[in-house]
């Protein structure tokens, strides 16, 4: 038991600190309407039950004395809402999207009873949203999936929907004459911000596990407190009643890539160019009606190089001479570090390679030209 209260000491100390850093941010919907009677007039104390499709997990309020309801943490999704009052048919209307950050009104009119009959409506027309003055710009997960977006990046391409955005100096989203900085991200409602870059991103979720994407540009509300120019925020999946999953393999190489010119005219082969992005996802119940999971996993994998034509290096006559007339301190740089030499001459470059034309008066040429294959590998998860 001794050994694990440093464990629990630790867990508990940073759901605290995550509590505490994400209080005042979320990513929790709002759907509210008014209940009212066929003559238009309100009608209070009536029952409203908002219900996840996915999930089954309802949320239960009565209305006001004017017949408003309001439910203020939605997580996005799918809903169906009851409405059920004495004297008056039930009613019941599916099809509702909640999405991140979003207000959604639904109004609702009751018919009087007739019999125990329920009014069903599987669609509604849009209201316009008048409840704040937000100007936002939401995209749902069929939108991400049908985005051409490079590296499968929602930060990097995403938040150019909303006409406001443009790029800034970096090319990264900034709006509202703000700079780049004056964007910020948050993930599930937290601080996604790196805040040693100018407006860059500090986690990027795989594209797999983002269920819905909003950005605001306007002058938001205090909840989100550092933005100046805009709010971007991604929503990811938190698992349903029902098992979903995907995988997937992205692959590039060298084999349709142009040779460059310089490249080319030295007659170099293709630099090798091997990418390869790969990863899945999975989420479902852990038990019905009550809990649920979701995973994500991303990973690049890129072995690659670039062809450097042409670049100068010492002649092995300049460091001959070099050793054989320089000073202590000279030959141990040279020892220690000995560099690499070419006796090529450089296109078009008179006085280079191997020879003693450059200077005149008989000492060896200083450069020659070497062409060769600069390695790179790199990995990133996510």
């Amino acid at each position: 038991m001794k050994k694990l209260l440093p464990f629990v000491f630790v867990l508990a100390l940073a759901l605290s600190c995550l509590a505490s850093g994400t209080s005042a941010q979320t990513v929790q919907g709002v759907v509210t309407g008014v209940v009212t009677d066929p003559s238009g007039s309100s009608v209070p104390k009536a029952t409203v039950i908002l219900t996840n499709m996915g999930t089954n997990v309802a949320q239960t309020t009565t209305t006001g004395d004017d017949g408003s309801f309001r439910f203020s943490l939605v997580p996005p999704g799918q809903y169906s809402l009851d409405v059920k009052a004495s004297s008056f048919a039930e009613f019941r209307g599916s099809g509702l999207t909640v999405q991140a950050s979003q207000i959604v009104p639904f109004n609702v009119k009751l018919e009087l009873a007739s019999g125990k009959s329920v009014i069903e409506v599987t669609e509604q027309a849009p209201l316009v949203q008048t409840a704040t003055s937000d100007l936002s710009v939401q995209i749902d997960r069929k939108t991400i999936e049908n985005a051409p977006l490079p590296d499968r990046d929602v930060f990097q391409t995403l938040p150019f929907l909303a006409p406001q955005v443009q790029p800034g100096l970096n090319m990264n989203p900034a709006s509202g004459g703000a700079r780049e900085s004056g964007t910020a991200y948050l993930l599930n409602g937290a601080d996604d911000n790196d805040n040693f870059s100018e407006g860059a991103v500090n986690i990027k979720p795989p594209l797999e596990s983002v269920e819905d994407f909003s950005i605001l540009t306007n002058s938001m509300s205090a909840q989100y407190g550092r933005a100046a120019g805009a709010v971007v925020s991604a929503n990811q999946k938190s698992g349903t009643n029902r098992i979903h999953g995907a995988l997937y393999e992205f692959n590039r190489n060298a084999s349709l890539n142009a040779e460059d010119f310089f490249s080319n005219r030295e007659g170099l082969a293709k630099p090798k160019y091997i990418r390869n992005q790969f990863g899945g996802e999975v989420d479902g119940p852990i038990k019905k009606d009550k809990s649920f999971f979701s995973f994500a996993y991303d990973r690049i994998k890129l072995t690659a190089g670039s062809a450097q034509a042409n670049t100068f290096v010492p002649t092995s006559d300049a460091v001959a001479y070099i050793q054989a007339n320089g000073g202590p301190l000279a030959n141990a740089i040279l020892a220690a570090r000995p560099p690499v030499t070419s006796d090529q001459p450089c296109p078009d470059t008179p006085g280079t390679g191997a020879g003693t034309d450059y200077w005149g008066n008989g000492l060896p040429n200083p450069v020659g030209c070497l062409s060769f294959f600069d390695p790179i590998t790199d990995t990133e998860d996510a």
